[in-house]
């Protein structure tokens, strides 16, 4: 089974959607909506009125020390994104995402409470597309929805944070002895020399007399 919304962010080849990943469309407008509906497990919404993203990054509150680097005290938050939109019991058209094969039975809202409520469990990261640009892992950190009698359709509230990925990388390192360059005394210990002394005066006298 291929990983949902791996951090690879490339798309299986599964003919099982969700295996694919999940992803939700907040404007068909953008070129990749198709694609995505096509290969993914994908929600999408009748009205998209409002999309908002926000970026910020927080700095150090301590005086920085002149001459060093300022990035170094400036770090950098994940995107947040929020968005409100409509599904209606009668749409306009079918897509073919999730909520399709529900048509106008009256069942697409339930669809769409259901899936958006399994995704935001599964504490997965997901697709999301919006008029602009295709944010890949975005992670669905809010969900609220009120229901309108008179349009007869469901107004979702949704918000998301967008993950920030990093590589690392093994390196083998050798570990080398280094030589000690303490210099150590050393204490020298010769052995004395035991075997007895020919005494050669006493050698000399007594071949003397012997002769």
């Amino acid at each position: 089974m291929a990983t949902i919304n791996d951090t690879t962010s490339t798309k299986s080849t599964s003919k099982t959607k969700s295996e694919n990943g999940f992803c939700v469309i907040a404007s068909m407008s953008n070129d990749s909506s198709a694609s995505y509906i096509q290969e993914y497990s994908a929600l999408s919404f009748d009205s998209v009125p409002q999309i908002g993203v926000k970026r910020r990054a927080d700095v150090s509150s301590y005086a920085i020390e002149s001459g060093s680097e300022v990035s170094d005290h400036i770090q950098i938050k994940n995107d947040s994104i929020n968005i409100s939109g409509w599904i209606t019991e009668s749409p306009i058209e079918l897509r073919g995402d999730i909520i399709s094969s529900s048509g106008a039975n009256g069942t697409r809202v339930k669809q769409a409470i259901d899936w958006l409520n399994a995704t935001f469990e599964a504490r997965r990261t997901i697709s999301l597309v919006t008029r602009d640009s295709v944010l890949e892992n975005v992670v669905l950190t809010g969900v609220s929805y009120n229901y309108d009698d008179a349009l007869d359709a469901m107004q979702f509230d949704l918000s998301f944070e967008r993950v920030r990925l990093v590589s690392s990388k093994t390196v083998d390192v050798i570990a080398t002895k280094t030589k000690s360059t303490t210099n150590k005394g050393k204490t020298v210990k010769t052995k004395a020399n035991t075997a007895t002394k020919k005494d050669t005066t006493v050698s000399d006298i007594s071949s003397k007399y012997n002769s």
